[in-house]
């Protein structure tokens, strides 16, 4: 499954994104093989804060959402998360056991998250990256594949900084 998720302002290039994937000859992604995250401020917080403090926190929750939906299988789960520039999703979602995210606004980068990495979860800004890098980022994340042998020390130190037992965020 590709958790896909987006700010307020890139729900457009994300709808773009998503169209190209679903036509593209490598990629031919499927309604089923999707979904779009959705999330709001939890219950009850949503006068603590004013308009633009209301977006950061749906972000942080969609963040969080998108991060534990990812965890539960992250050998099969991956997500990409576009906002304006990639950043609050990557910080969040890093604190999570098992998600291993890069903040990436280039191709290679993308294709060596995964190949290096192992990378189950990408972040990008809408206003760094135009609609045709994005789809090459993407492209090259989904389609990239983990190359393991020596890459799998870094990949055990990463997910030994965040044990299981830190997993309960609360907001």
């Amino acid at each position: 499954m590709i958790y896909l998720a987006c700010d307020s302002k890139s729900r457009n290039l994300l709808d773009q994104l998503i169209g190209r994937l679903q036509n593209d000859y490598q990629i031919r992604l499927q309604d089923e093989d999707f979904e779009i995250l959705e999330a709001d401020v939890p219950p009850g917080r949503d006068q603590d804060f004013k308009d633009q403090d209301f977006e950061e926190m749906r972000l942080f929750s969609l963040s969080c959402l998108m991060a534990e939906k990812i965890r539960k299988d992250p050998q099969v789960h991956r997500g990409v998360f576009v906002d304006s520039y990639g950043v609050l999703p990557f910080m969040v979602s890093s604190k999570f056991p098992k998600i291993i995210c890069a903040l990436t606004s280039d191709e290679h980068s993308a294709k060596m998250t995964r190949d290096h990495n192992n990378a189950n979860l990408i972040t990008l800004g809408s206003k760094l990256v135009g609609e045709e890098v994005a789809f090459s980022i993407i492209k090259r994340f989904l389609l990239g594949k983990y190359s393991g042998g020596r890459h799998q020390i870094r990949i055990d130190m990463l997910n030994a900084l965040t044990p299981e037992e830190n997993s309960e965020v609360s907001l």
